[in-house]
């Protein structure tokens, strides 16, 4: 009878030993061990003389051993081979790297060990250097508590079947507690209202992943001014006066549970009012001809409002008051005089500022041109000569002069003139001619505005022939 002795599992061994019966034949010369991995076939033959027993070496792990053993006789001659024994060498457990770790210090952390044995045997787990404050359940592997200490701590965990070990070795860093390290700003305070200013909160320890809550004080209640977000920085522009603000950070970790804070700062920030600028336009280009209006509009910015405006012409020699203080901030000036040296200039004041002078001030170089002389041309919309009864509208177009202009019509039959239309501003008229005429002359008078009317400042006719 062949024997694999030990236990029926060596959870360990570096060995096998093989035992059997002594053939009961005095011609027997020895045994041949016969060694395989595979039942039925071996690959190993060993011949062990009259010994009853045979220790094979080394064994791995995993590995699966057959066993059989024949005896021979002189010549030599064998006899068939024994029953055949198997084994299969224990395989040692397996231990899922767990990776590197991080906490902080006073917030709970825990990490659970994933072991197992391929041959299903039950497992235990351990640790070595584990950070202060947590400890392992060896029957789980799980890894709870709250770290104490920040350190940087080498792990080595371990999973064990009760013969053969995995090890994997891990760092578990522990943080420091989050803490405030500071608030800035991009600007100096007191700073001026509209002025947009950027504050950017500092905090160090933690998750180093922290969220913002930004907040502003008035001196009377609490105004929030951006929600919960990972943005450290915000800017803020402040549209009022106040010599009590307070820009205040709530800050936490993004592990944390607190529906608050898990630190905060403040920044005493006071704004001022912004200094009073003033700027002009003019809703025509320079320069413009005489007689032309021209609004000027001036714009405010800081300062206190409702403005104030009050409007100059310098000629180049004097100034010349155009209009009094007043809220209306444009003003219409059309200038009967040309001067190349013209310069309109705006005073600008405070709500409630002394109006002897003024708080901001704006100006615009303005040259005014002589207009060219009115000169008129007259069309009509169909040729001549026409029927009579037919409906002739006529066209002036002037040029030059002081609009708006002023049109008188008339008509010439080679005898006399006959007033068609008194003066107007329409500058085109219809005539509808009643009696045959080789001779008829269309006439216009032309006036620039304020001319008198006794009198054209310019004339334009158009011989057109009636049939």
């Amino acid at each position: 009878m062949l024997l694999l002795l030990g236990a029926a599992r060596l959870e360990a061994a570096t060995s096998l030993t093989l035992a059997w019966d002594a053939v009961a034949d005095p011609q027997v010369a020895g045994y041949i061990v016969h060694v395989g991995a595979t039942p039925g076939v071996y690959s190993q033959n060993v011949d062990v003389g009259r010994t009853t027993s045979f220790v094979y070496q080394p064994v791995v792990a995993g590995q699966s051993y057959c066993f059989a053993v024949s005896s021979y006789y002189a010549g030599p001659v064998y006899s068939s081979n024994s029953a055949e024994v198997c084994d299969i060498q224990n395989l040692p457990p397996v231990l899922v790297a767990p990776g590197n770790q991080s906490s902080v210090v006073g917030q709970s952390a825990a990490l659970q060990l994933q072991g197992s044995d391929p041959d299903g045997l039950p497992v235990t787990y351990s640790a070595t250097s584990l950070p202060a404050g947590l400890s392992l359940q060896p029957s789980t592997g799980y890894i709870s508590g709250t770290p104490t200490t920040a350190q940087t701590a080498s792990v080595t965990a371990r999973v064990s079947d009760g013969a053969l070990t995995a090890t994997s070795t891990f760092t578990w860093t522990v943080r420091p507690p989050i803490a405030f390290a500071g608030l800035t700003a991009n600007r100096v305070a007191p700073q001026p209202t509209g002025v947009p200013i950027t504050f950017t909160a500092t905090a160090t320890g933690g998750t180093t992943l922290y969220l913002y809550r930004w907040w502003l004080y008035d001196g009377a209640s609490w105004q929030m001014l951006r929600d919960w977000t990972a943005n450290a920085s915000f800017t803020w522009t402040p549209s009022a006066v106040n010599a009590n603000y307070l820009v205040h950070v709530w800050i936490k970790d993004s592990n944390s549970t607190t529906a608050t804070w898990d630190v905060k700062g403040s920044m005493n920030f006071p704004t001022v009012a912004a200094p009073l600028q003033a700027t002009m336009s003019a809703d025509r280009a320079a320069p413009q001809f005489m007689g032309t209006p021209i609004t000027f509009t001036a714009t405010a910015t800081g300062g206190t409002a409702p403005y104030q405006y009050r409007w100059w012409l310098y000629d180049g020699t004097g100034w010349q008051m155009l209009r009094d203080w007043t809220t209306n901030a444009s003003f219409t000036w059309t200038p009967g005089t040309a001067n190349a040296n013209y310069l309109v200039h705006v005073w600008v004041n405070n709500a409630n500022s002394p109006t002897t002078t003024s708080d901001a001030k704006s100006s615009m170089t303005f040259p005014i041109a002589v207009a060219p002389p009115l000169q008129a041309t007259l069309s009509s919309e169909r040729p001549s000569p026409q029927l009579r009864n037919t409906a002739i509208t006529f066209t002036a177009a002037a040029t030059g002069g002081k609009p708006p202009y002023q049109y008188r019509w008339w008509v010439w039959d080679g005898v006399s003139w006959k007033l068609l239309r008194d003066w107007t501003t329409y500058g085109s008229f219809t005539w509808t001619p009643t009696t045959p005429n080789p001779n008829y002359l269309v006439h216009v008078w032309v006036n620039s505005a304020g001319s008198p009317t006794t009198a054209s400042d310019t004339t334009a006719s158009l011989p057109f022939g009636i049939q």
